[in-house]
């Protein structure tokens, strides 16, 4: 039945039991998602422009500060000038979540009982402006106050068009229109986002620049059983009671994606290239004799193939290596070079690439050279100059040629990995199994994460062996196929 012939007041003609203009008139009238969207993108640039002016014009210019520290709960190393990127995030949670001090102080707040009623900056403008401003506007403020932060997994994407999120806090799915983060997000991304649902639209009013990968999913979810308590599930209410917290969650993660990993030798210690010089004494055969065990399971005759002679047959300059035996169990790795030991006539230079290295050799060689050496000098190259070289001089092992029999020991040894990784505890689980883990909805939650982090790192490119057989194999042995 069409809107001509049924009475705004008379019942909705669905049987809703509701007037029909507060039921089904609304939605015959409303325009279509795609229509709407804009219109709302529209009012919410519209009422930025305003909040701004009216924050220039009711606030101190200290106000944005105080924000921006509470905002990043006080990291001393997150300048607001400098974090331009994140201002993407910052701005809508200073307009519509937070609250000025003064205003707590007198009282004029409601948190306690409702987080919905905090008076904010954009609430503060609306309270002074409603007359000015379209349904749509005032709509949009009031929905942008009510909604907090939170992270969202993207469940399905649509590039250019928008994707279907769930709120990994209140596990709520949404499809959110959005034309931009949509062209590069994938299945399994986390965005750190306030989310609102207008009608029949949900957009995004806040979104750090951030997709967070799989492999930051459980601390999140750790996050969300302590916020569950005894609660059972949780509420958009609880986003404001947690909000420190989950701010203080997505900063961890964000310093975690980019702090440059800690570049470091196989001994754990950090890559610093140091050349120590000695003057000795000893002839170079003499010097050779002592210092040669340190080529350990290399004979004398190997270590002397490129050796220089003088005329008469005498050793006058060496190069070999300095070993240890390497954990690893595939051929042509039982060994790993701590440095490189260069002996002439009057001198010993040693290559290392680290101080823990450099330490160790000069004992050893005043040890077996004693009263017939003196250190001369150490020079530290900082790991800033070796970038455009290879760094990890000292830690290079001729590589073995990839044989066929190679081949079949390290599939054996990435087969027997996760054979056994199913039943390793592991940190980000918590200290449990994998095997475990499945056992509780979190925990099952938190190994799907990994082995889509895992999965997601083999097809973006992988180096030797494809391990995709044996991470498709443990999904389908803990049934999470």
């Amino acid at each position: 039945m069409s809107n001509k012939t049924v009475s705004r007041n008379a019942p909705c003609p669905c049987g809703s039991g509701k007037k029909y203009k507060a039921c089904c008139m609304n939605k015959e009238t409303q325009p279509a998602p795609d229509t709407l969207w804009r219109q709302i993108r529209q009012a919410d640039e519209k009422v930025v422009q305003q909040i701004f002016k009216y924050l220039r014009n009711e606030f101190e210019e200290e106000a944005i500060d105080a924000a921006w520290d509470e905002f990043v709960v006080s990291r001393e190393d997150k300048i607001l000038d400098n974090e331009h990127l994140l201002k993407q995030a910052f701005y809508p949670w200073f307009f519509f979540n937070w609250q000025p001090e003064e205003w707590e102080e007198e009282g004029e707040d409601y948190f306690i009982d409702d987080y919905s009623k905090i008076l904010t900056i954009a609430r503060s403008y609306l309270n002074a402006h409603r007359h000015r401003l379209t349904e749509m506007e005032w709509r949009f403020i009031e929905l942008s106050c009510n909604q907090n932060y939170s992270f969202h997994e993207v469940l399905d994407c649509q590039p250019g068009t928008g994707f279907t999120l769930k709120d990994i806090l209140l596990e709520r799915e949404v499809y959110v229109t959005e034309r931009s983060a949509s062209t590069y997000a994938q299945k399994g991304d986390i965005l750190f986002a306030k989310v609102i649902q207008y009608d029949q639209v949900g957009l995004m009013v806040g979104c750090s620049p951030t997709l967070i990968p799989p492999i930051h999913k459980p601390p999140i979810i750790d996050l969300r059983t302590r916020m569950r308590q005894d609660k059972g599930e949780l509420a958009t209410q609880d986003l404001f009671e947690w909000d420190i917290e989950i701010r203080d969650l997505y900063f961890e993660i964000h310093d975690a994606m980019h702090t440059p990993p800690k570049i470091t030798n196989t001994d754990g210690d950090p890559i610093s290239m140091h050349d120590l010089l000695f003057e000795i004494s000893a002839t170079p055969q003499e010097a050779f004799d002592r210092l040669k065990s340190l080529a350990i399971d290399t004979t004398e005759e190997e270590l002397l193939e490129e050796a220089e002679f003088d005329k008469n047959g005498n050793l006058t300059k060496i190069d070999f290596r300095w070993f240890k035996k390497a954990r690893s169990k595939i051929p042509g790795g039982d060994y790993t070079t701590l440095g490189y030991i260069t002996i002439e006539e009057g001198s010993i230079r040693v290559s290392v690439n680290s101080e823990n290295r450099a330490k160790k050799i000069r004992k050893e060689i005043e040890k077996r050279l004693k009263g017939q050496t003196i250190h001369q000098s150490t020079e530290v190259k900082p790991l800033e100059t070796l970038m455009d070289t290879p760094f990890d001089k000292a830690d290079e092992d001729l590589a073995p040629e990839i044989t066929p029999e190679i081949e079949k020991v390290l599939e054996q040894s990435i087969s027997a990995h996760w054979k056994q990784w199913i039943d390793d505890k592991i940190p980000a689980l918590g200290g449990i199994t994998p095997r475990q883990a499945i056992k509780s909805k979190d925990g099952r939650e938190k190994v799907i994460a990994l082995l889509d982090e895992f999965e997601r790192r083999e097809k973006r490119g992988h180096i030797g062996i494809s391990q995709l057989k044996y991470i498709l194999k443990v999904r389908k042995q803990l049934g999470l196929e």
